[in-house]
């Protein structure tokens, strides 16, 4: 019986160890699945919420270049500011965007400046640049309320 009992524990052992190693592979790609990537971190708004403020002029300066420094780029840009209307300094926010809208464009031609023309002409120059000026803003104003940037234009030549 002692042949019989050892074989019996083996046997659980191993259906024991098949059916978690099987659950592992089937639960571990759905609970990681559900995890989106692309949305940690990023606060959650209603676009109804979004009051747009807009630079009243275009941005245009030079590029470097990583390839030939003779060679002369521009980019030029239209730029605006989605600010969340619920955010508690929006007031604040609305009023500093047209007293400080000097410093605001220094800080984006500034953003602009630190790029490559190489850089520019990637499939996600928009994206990257918008979260650089994003940020550059944030700190400039003192605030969180800024969601979104938006270019009317992007032009890079």
């Amino acid at each position: 019986m002692d042949n019989k009992f050892k074989a019996f524990v083996i046997v659980a052992i191993v259906v024991l160890f098949v059916g978690m190693a099987a659950g592992g592979f089937y639960l571990v790609p759905k609970i990681l699945g559900s995890i989106d990537p692309t949305k940690e971190g990023q606060a959650v708004y209603n676009p109804k919420d979004i009051q747009i403020f807009q630079l009243t002029e275009s941005i245009t300066t030079n590029l470097t270049s990583e390839e030939d420094s003779n060679k002369n780029h521009v980019i030029k840009v239209t730029v605006g500011f989605g600010i969340n209307k619920k955010s508690k300094d929006f007031k604040n926010i609305s009023k500093q965007f047209q007293e400080k809208e000097m410093l605001v464009r220094d800080e984006i031609i500034q953003s602009l400046r630190d790029q490559s023309y190489e850089n520019m002409t990637r499939s996600d120059a928009q994206s990257k640049l918008a979260e650089t000026i994003q940020s550059r803003i944030s700190t400039l104003l003192l605030t969180q309320a800024i969601e979104e940037i938006y270019f009317g234009e992007f032009f890079v030549q």
